[in-house]
């Protein structure tokens, strides 16, 4: 039973975070305007699966950690999530998914660099890692020579900005769970943020609030809650229920496959075009994610 529930965890995660490109593409509202919405609604709803313990934490961390909280949800929603949303806007929403989905790449760079500066030489380990990811950047680059119709090259230049931001976002969040709750940490800094984006892409955009949501019916409505509570907020809760009785590295499946559930789902329902030079990109930054997943379990 509990095996079952686990595997419902992933398979929804998968199909959610799979989503969000399509979803948000669909939707006919601002970037900026859309990125604020989802992330303050889907912090909100984070926030009411235990506001008493959430609240009671927050108050309890010290001033620097208060700081470091809001300081992640800058990175991750005014930055990484904004810009892929630009991208996903200005060009395919499957290029977007697959070039965000290579985030791990630039993890291990940013660790690498860390890691040299402290040793002030690389590790042997780590320079046969590097040779590995090598072929995965090789693979964003294949998709970037040759772009497929309805690409540019401004939506994969600034999908790979996200990519690295968010990276970024990954290392710096992994320090503050050491000392704040994932629930916690995820429902303050995507709401602050998300409502300091939201409420100031109004207040400097030149449009009414009419005229921003003129295209928005009950359809759009539906899209905005399945982007704000089941992508940013129920996906983001099943991936932690699921990590409670699986290895990270099971449930990180999600992500390495996440290129694939995007790619077709986009080409089905939006009928984006999937050349050959994306299709070889794909698999590329799959072999590379799981050769470098298998290594660093063995090293």
């Amino acid at each position: 039973m509990k095996k079952n529930r686990t595997v419902f965890y992933l398979i929804f995660t998968l199909i959610f975070f799979s989503s969000f490109e399509l979803v948000s593409k669909m939707i006919n509202i601002d970037a900026f305007i859309l990125t604020g919405l989802r992330f303050f609604l889907g912090g909100l709803f984070i926030f009411l699966f235990s506001p008493g313990n959430i609240i009671l934490e927050y108050s309890k961390l010290s001033k620097n950690l208060k700081f470091k909280v809001i300081i992640s949800g800058f990175i991750n929603v005014c930055m990484a999530m904004l810009l892929l949303q630009i991208s996903v806007k200005l060009g395919n929403a499957s290029t977007s998914a697959i070039i965000i989905s290579s985030n791990p790449l630039f993890v291990f760079i940013f660790l690498a660099i860390k890691d040299f500066r402290e040793r002030n030489k690389f590790a042997v380990k780590n320079i046969f890692k590097l040779l590995i990811l090598l072929v995965g950047i090789i693979g964003i680059f294949i998709i970037m020579y040759k772009p497929d119709k309805g690409d540019n090259l401004l939506a994969i230049v600034l999908a790979i900005i996200a990519s690295i931001s968010f990276a970024y976002y990954t290392i710096y969040s992994q320090k503050l769970l050491k000392n704040v709750s994932p629930l916690t940490l995820n429902s303050i800094s995507f709401g602050v943020n998300g409502l300091v984006l939201f409420i100031g892409s109004l207040i400097f955009s030149s449009k009414s609030i009419g005229e921003i949501f003129i295209y928005f019916d009950i359809i759009q409505l539906v899209l905005l809650i399945i982007l704000s509570f089941g992508i940013t907020g129920l996906a983001y809760i099943t991936y932690f229920k699921a990590l409670i009785n699986i290895d990270a590295g099971t449930a990180s499946l999600v992500f390495y496959l996440k290129p694939v559930v995007a790619t077709s789902l986009n080409y089905f329902i939006l009928h984006e075009a999937v050349g050959l030079p994306k299709i070889i990109g794909i698999i590329l930054i799959l072999l590379t994610l799981f050769l470098y997943n298998g290594l660093k379990t063995k090293l």
